[in-house]
């Protein structure tokens, strides 16, 4: 082979093998995102966004449902704060925060159902309790974090319990889209 030829197949070569490498099938989404509301948020005037169910995670503990990504997903679309999110690396602190909130720490654990693999392993039921402090405490906390609306799925073992608590603290339920409610302040 001539010269040209030869660089033409090695650049072709690289080409093929650098597509490879990036290339990645698209997966089939495992759960709902709730789009609609995260594009009626998007319009709304600005506050802080409680997605049930949430986490904090990285690389090696969490606190919350340690599959739910999508409210860092939902942030993309309507632009407000989020309470919960995923990085690689997660200060103690801030876990020790979200630990220190009565309601947010409360609700973490409710919608814990363990860390497993959603491909091979089924979830463990998440322990419903009474939330042991006042509505007052509540109301307080969400409107220190600024929290002016709260997404919540329908369909969960906990739905109702949160339900009760979040309108009794004068959240009042304003959208729905499929299994989720959004809830305004």
């Amino acid at each position: 082979l001539n010269k040209r030829k030869q660089t033409i197949l090695l650049i072709s070569l690289f080409l093929v093998f650098f597509i490879d490498q990036f290339y990645a099938i698209p997966t089939k989404l495992n759960q709902e995102i709730p789009t609609q509301i995260y594009n009626y948020l998007k319009d709304k005037p600005q506050g802080t966004v409680l997605e049930i169910p949430f986490t904090v995670r990285d690389g090696f503990q969490y606190i919350g449902f340690v599959h739910a990504i999508q409210p860092m997903a939902g942030q993309l679309i309507h632009g407000k704060p989020i309470i919960g999110g995923y990085l690689a690396r997660v200060s103690d602190s801030v876990f020790d925060y979200y630990e220190n909130l009565k309601f947010i720490n409360y609700l973490t654990k409710i919608i814990d159902k363990g860390n497993y693999n959603p491909l091979k392993e089924k979830p463990k039921e998440p322990v419903i309790s009474n939330f042991p402090y006042q509505i007052d405490e509540i109301k307080k906390e969400l409107t220190s974090l600024n929290v002016k609306y709260i997404i919540l799925k329908q369909d969960e073992i906990y739905t109702n319990v949160v339900q009760e608590l979040i309108v009794a603290s004068d959240y009042r339920p304003i959208f729905k889209d499929g299994q989720y409610k959004v809830y305004e302040n």
